[in-house]
């Protein structure tokens, strides 16, 4: 070409990477408000101001001593419907009819739930999930806001409401060294279990670790004493309940944690292995 005189195509300045910055932030804030609302994802909002509102509205239906200690409304704080963590009960409310006059309350008492669990969000999720099962209602899972809710605050507060076994722990010594460690694994050995999904006995003491601090699930005080691992998945036997962690999904983003409290567990069923190819045990809970 020519000689003509090309501008030059300057760095963009600290100021316009910033707002660049700021904008894609802005962006996805906004994003995460759409989805909340769309996908009906419920977010915190003040349990004082919450607990006025009842009183107020319904007078007769919290207990004089009875508190509102987590509260979260659906779609993003949007919506009709909301869920209360009271000091007695989990206690939904759902918006009913044109207008929100007809509502219907679910009570779900402390002592009633047999098991809970929660779910992490994947890394396309716009929801954590929570889940409890009860001796009457039997199923109820709720939906939280991924980014604004605190999914482990909620399993601890369970933690602290529901009734664990008055027995807790083992008495006799169990041997936190698994049978036959002494004997080496061989290859077809390890691929049949792998294919099988049989899990082999690991650390207690570095799970308790683990899921104290990088997932806190385990109470303070809460004592691991037998731990298994199949693959991403971890079974734990504690003093308090046995905890089922699942890792789903390719980038294991999504993770679900299931407690069964001792006090649910009404009868229990185990099969030793069979010879050649039947690796594994197995072990049922009723």
């Amino acid at each position: 070409g020519g000689g003509g005189h090309h501008p030059a195509v300057g760095r963009p300045s600290t100021k316009e990477l910033a707002f660049e910055g700021n904008n894609t932030a802005s962006a996805a804030a906004t994003m995460g408000i759409v989805g909340d609302f769309i996908f009906d994802n419920s977010v915190g909002v003040d349990a004082k101001e919450a607990e006025a509102t009842m009183r107020k509205e319904s007078p007769h239906l919290l207990h004089d001593s009875e508190t509102i200690e987590l509260a979260f409304k659906d779609r993003g704080g949007k919506g009709r419907d909301e869920k209360h963590f009271t000091s007695h009960r989990l206690l939904i409310k759902n918006g009913k009819g044109v207008g929100n006059k007809r509502k219907n309350y679910t009570s779900i008492p402390y002592d009633s739930i047999l098991a809970f669990s929660i779910q992490s969000a994947g890394a396309l999720d716009d929801d954590s999930e929570v889940v409890v099962w009860t001796t009457g209602i039997t199923k109820v899972e709720m939906d939280f806001s991924k980014s604004k809710v605190n999914i482990y605050e909620i399993y601890q507060f369970l933690n602290s409401k529901i009734s664990w076994s008055k027995s807790k722990g083992i008495q006799d010594y169990v041997d936190p060294v698994p049978p036959n460690m002494d004997k080496r694994q061989t290859r077809i050995g390890s691929a049949i279990d792998w294919l099988g999904d049989n899990a082999h006995q690991v650390s207690a003491e570095e799970a308790e670790e683990k899921f104290k601090t990088e997932f806190p699930i385990l109470l303070e005080d809460e004592k691991v004493e037998l731990a298994f691992k199949s693959g991403r998945d971890t079974k734990i036997f504690s003093n308090r309940r046995i905890l089922l962690v699942d890792v789903k999904g390719l980038r294991g983003k999504k993770i679900e944690f299931l407690t069964i409290p001792y006090s649910s567990i009404h009868g229990y069923y185990v099969q030793t292995a069979g010879p050649v190819m039947d690796r594994d045990t197995e072990m049922r809970l009723y």
